[in-house]
């Protein structure tokens, strides 16, 4: 009997190991199962979170993905490139204005980025910019502090020049009215040949080369003479617009303060309906010019009409500021 019991009891521990450890491995196999589950959910919903997120961005507001773009031209070399190119050449033909004047105009709607060429291939030729750099001139006085306001005047020396009205100690507003020489010589020397070349690269002023600094001799007057006049510096008439554009749009560094100077003496006529902001200039070679800007009920145009060398040879005397208010008033104003 004892023997018999002591087998059995062996036997039912044997047993009972056995189905312990079958238990504890049941036990093991189930917490590992669930853990599976669980992480196959967690998996689900990172997935799920993940998708919601992409959806998110995808589902952002045509206004926030136009402004992430714009912010990108702004920096992107490459995306101002595409923009340039974006932009729309549109033949027009003013030739009832020019009267037989060999010349070119550009007009520039920025808000449709288009331009609207009469003798595209000459809107693309630099000349000197004449006296219609006396709009940069100013912005730079203005900004260095060379001139304080409207009424700023340079000091006349008392020389005796062709011009009645230059004989006098002329303000920023009757100097450029008068399209003074002498007065933007002395306020281009005051601001300083490393200060202004600083500010024709920012505005990627034409060929922006002010090497002839003191002119090339063109007038036998010292104060008569620049790089400006028919001398070093060069640009075209598309550039002339381009950089009104960038001007009077705020794509500068000139201050608001100093561009609404610029506007008041700029100022050529004004009613209800239409602005017109512009300046002139002329050469001995029959280069001639009117640039500037036309704001019709808020609508601007940037606009450079410009002759060219060959109308010396006509006896009548060629004016781009007349040609450019026939353009006007025949083609925007109505």
């Amino acid at each position: 009997m004892k023997v018999s019991n002591g087998k059995n009891t062996e036997k039912w521990s044997l047993q009972k190991g056995t189905v312990v450890k079958k238990s504890i491995f049941y036990l093991l196999t189930f917490i590992v199962c669930l853990s599976c589950i669980g992480c196959n959910k967690a998996n689900d919903t990172n997935n799920k979170l993940k998708s919601e997120d992409t959806t998110s961005v995808s589902d952002t507001p045509a206004s926030t993905t136009s402004q992430d773009t714009s912010i990108e031209k702004q920096t992107s070399p490459n995306a101002l490139e595409a923009t340039k190119a974006a932009s729309v050449m549109e033949a027009v033909d003013y030739t009832d204005c020019f009267d037989n004047f060999k010349g070119c105009a550009v007009f520039l709607n920025s808000n449709k980025n288009t331009y609207y060429m009469y003798n595209q291939e000459l809107c693309e030729e630099r000349s000197s910019p004449c006296s219609t750099f006396k709009i940069i001139s100013t912005l730079m006085g203005l900004e260095t502090g060379v001139i304080n306001s409207i009424e700023t005047t340079m000091g006349y020396d008392g020389t005796k020049y062709s011009n009645e009205k230059w004989n006098r100690d002329l303000n920023l507003k009757d100097a450029f009215k008068e399209s003074c020489i002498w007065y933007y010589r002395k306020v281009i020397d005051r601001v300083g040949q490393s200060e202004v070349q600083n500010w024709l690269d920012q505005l990627d002023y034409g060929n922006c080369d002010i090497s002839e600094w003191e002119g090339s001799g063109t007038n036998s007057m010292p104060t008569m003479n620049g790089f400006w006049l028919e001398s070093s510096l060069k640009i075209s008439p598309k550039e002339q617009v381009d950089t009104m554009a960038k001007i009077f749009e705020g794509k500068t560094n000139f201050s608001e303060r100093n561009i609404s100077i610029l506007k008041e003496v700029m100022l050529i006529q004004k009613d209800d309906k239409i602005s017109i902001y512009g300046k002139t200039g002329s050469g001995k070679s029959g280069n001639g010019w009117f640039v500037g800007m036309l704001d019709k009920s808020g609508e601007k145009y940037y606009f450079a009409i410009h002759l060219t060398e060959e109308n010396r040879k006509d006896s009548r005397k060629p004016n781009a500021k007349e040609i450019a208010l026939n353009i006007i008033d025949k083609y925007y104003a109505k």
